[in-house]
């Protein structure tokens, strides 16, 4: 009855040794023909292992970054982070002095303009012209990039020996100087000739 279990035992050890080999052969595990089975399981253990550099690799995962406080972000809340701050940084207020070359607006006092795309929504400012903003203006930073590409046509006409004739040169409709933002002192007074004129209003 011993002999029987023992062959049996061996059998089973060689079906175990002989799947555990082609699992090592898979996995690309090198071995010996005469390996043990306790040997075998040891290296195929130790392949499956992720090393400590594939650890530390594996946990920098691309998109995810730790807020300061520790927390990890996911994709959706770093895309609203990275949005935000977008935002952010298209309404930050610039303060510049406007002068309007364009002559067919030489009467306006100013026009309202607006940006707007999918990420920071839509910016809307009322932008005084010339003499309105010689002690400065604060325009959001979306709205000084648009205007200081904003080009007219300037037509003009000129005589030739065929007579006169049109010609149509595109300009810059404005020149913005960006002036250095207010002190402190300067943000108070301004407050202050604010309230006072919203008093009189």
């Amino acid at each position: 009855m011993s002999d029987e279990m023992n062959t049996e035992n061996k059998d089973q050890e060689k079906e175990q040794l002989a799947l555990l080999k082609q699992r090592a052969t898979l996995l690309g595990v090198k071995f010996s023909n005469n390996i043990s089975i306790e040997t075998l399981k040891a290296k195929i253990k130790e392949h499956m292992e992720p090393k400590r550099e594939d650890t530390e690799v594996a946990s920098k995962e691309p998109e995810t970054k730790k807020a300061s406080e520790g927390k990890v972000l996911s994709e959706e809340e770093l895309k609203i982070k990275r949005r935000n701050e977008i935002r952010k940084e298209a309404t930050k207020l610039i303060r510049v002095r406007i002068t309007n070359h364009n002559p067919a607006k030489s009467r306006l006092p100013g026009e309202i303009f607006t940006v707007a795309n999918s990420v920071i929504g839509t910016v809307r400012k009322f932008i005084p012209y010339d003499g309105a903003t010689e002690n400065g203006y604060h325009i959001p930073k979306c709205i000084y990039d648009f205007l200081k590409t904003r080009k007219f046509v300037e037509r003009k006409k000129v005589k030739t020996r065929d007579g006169e004739r049109m010609i149509e040169t595109p300009r810059l409709e404005f020149a913005i100087e960006v002036l250095p933002p207010l002190t402190p002192e300067e943000l108070k007074q301004l407050a202050l000739q604010q309230a006072a004129a919203a008093g009189k209003a």
